[in-house]
């Protein structure tokens, strides 16, 4: 069976947003675009009967919709639709595990919004083995910067890891678009130093230098396997997670990684990856990884 992108859908404006997404990465790479929407019974209402005949003829409609107006919008493009009798996050974690990579849309919440409500796609995102790319419904636009490149692939390299998976993905991506991949390592000053950091221009001077050689080494490989691929590397003196985002205002896709839990089936996301999909303008893909 061909793997193509699935994408999660739910009437709302995030979901569209990921759809339109889904549907041009399809079409650049030749493959078929999966509509999955989840659909659970709710308990019995106050007439005492089930809601599951209602909710499936939504569903269905929902996806005969968005698979109409795909057609209709991308010629040629193949579109599947699935509705499936589980919770979100079990259904769109099956998706992903048939697909090359699942699209999720994304939608800002408020501090109260995120305390109380299950975050569905940061929790898919964290136990898929997949990549899960998220796209903002917002409509922010790319500021008009002088590097600024709305195709090209960012991504965030912590150079204490291994990171493969995000470099492979990240180059893949790439070459898919004709763009450049920018690799950004975010280097955090200690605060106690502050100001002698700031009094010593030698001081960080050399530990860009440290830094940028690091990083040299780990792409060096990279480069000579996407000899097409043109290769920006950036060192930051800022926090990892402002270093993504201020990369993300320049680029059309962010990469970040998870961790893959050795002991556990799933460990949460990490702070740099929660905040890179919160706080991006462009898409993120959130790849796992050793």
């Amino acid at each position: 069976m061909e793997l193509g992108i699935a994408v999660g859908i739910d009437g709302s404006a995030a979901s569209v947003c990921a759809v339109r997404w889904a549907a041009r990465e399809a079409l650049s790479l030749g493959v078929p675009v999966r509509l999955v929407h989840a659909s659970v019974p709710d308990a019995l209402t106050r007439e005492g009967l089930w809601q599951e005949t209602v909710q499936r003829e939504r569903g269905l409609r929902l996806l005969h919709d968005a698979s109409i107006g795909l057609r209709d919008r991308n010629p040629g493009l193949c579109v599947s639709r699935s509705l499936i009798t589980q919770d979100a996050t079990t259904a769109l974690l099956a998706a992903a595990d048939d697909a090359e990579l699942l699209t999720l849309g994304r939608r800002d919440l408020g501090p109260v919004e995120r305390s109380l409500l299950p975050d569905t796609g940061m929790q898919v995102a964290a136990r898929a083995d997949r990549p899960v790319v998220f796209v903002r419904a917002d409509g922010r636009k790319q500021p008009h910067l002088p590097d600024a490149d709305p195709t090209g692939v960012a991504v965030g390299l912590c150079l204490r890891h291994p990171c493969e998976e995000l470099l492979r993905f990240a180059f893949r991506m790439a070459l898919q678009h004709g763009t450049a991949v920018r690799a950004v390592h975010g280097v955090s000053l200690p605060a106690a130093a502050d100001a002698l950091w700031s009094s010593s221009p030698e001081t960080v001077e050399a530990a860009a230098a440290v830094a940028g050689q690091g990083l040299c080494e780990v792409l060096r490989p990279w480069r000579e396997r996407f000899p097409w691929v043109r290769v920006l590397d950036e060192v930051a003196f800022d926090s990892a997670a402002r270093a993504l985002v201020s990369a993300a205002s320049r680029s059309g896709l962010l990469v970040v990684g998870h961790r893959r839990a050795r002991h556990f089936p799933a460990s949460p996301l990490g702070p740099v990856a929660r905040a890179a999909i919160r706080h991006a303008i462009c898409p993120v893909a959130v790849v796992t990884h050793d």
